[in-house]
């Protein structure tokens, strides 16, 4: 990995409007199919770029945090 912080990274100004599973696994210390799962259930909606094995998936960062605001936390 560089060592930039994601906020450092140049990236197309669209591209900073979503986040991907791996991203958020890493923020929240979890696997990326333990994301998707939470997210799912959730109802938040994925985006998809590409098609097959090099498609990515993403999620809208509002989405997220709007999930987040309502998870209890112990």
């Amino acid at each position: 990995m560089s060592g930039k912080s994601l906020s450092q990274k140049r990236m197309p100004e669209h591209a900073s409007r979503f986040v991907s599973a791996k991203t958020l696994a890493e923020l929240w210390d979890c696997s990326k199919t333990t994301v998707s799962r939470l997210l799912e259930q959730a109802s938040v909606r994925a985006y998809y770029f590409g098609k097959g094995r090099n498609g990515s998936k993403r999620y809208l960062k509002e989405d997220v945090d709007r999930f987040l605001q309502g998870v209890e936390c112990d």
